[in-house]
């Protein structure tokens, strides 16, 4: 019983201690619904930018498409060519 009352008497010194924590608390409880705010707003405009994202990874796709097959068409070319240029093996 003696031990709990000196814990509570130590109780107040404790909390004075914890006051700069507890404002600090206090001023981002405050700010949270602006943060909340503003983060809804971040989310909502980056969904708006999903379609142009679409776009751009299909524009970039339909380019990688096109070097590979322009790629493609001059390993092709240079293959005949090297072909062509071998001695033919009489048989």
């Amino acid at each position: 019983m003696v031990y709990m009352q000196a814990e509570l008497l130590k109780l107040p010194r404790s909390l004075l201690a914890k006051t700069p924590t507890i404002k600090n608390t206090e001023l981002v409880l405050e700010q949270m619904p602006h943060i909340i705010s503003s983060l809804d707003a971040h989310v909502d405009n980056s969904l708006q930018s999903v379609p142009h994202l679409k776009t751009v990874i299909q524009l970039l796709s339909n380019i990688e498409s096109s070097q590979l097959k322009s790629f493609s068409k001059v390993q092709l070319e240079q293959e005949k060519i090297e072909t062509s240029e071998q001695p033919q093996e009489s048989g």
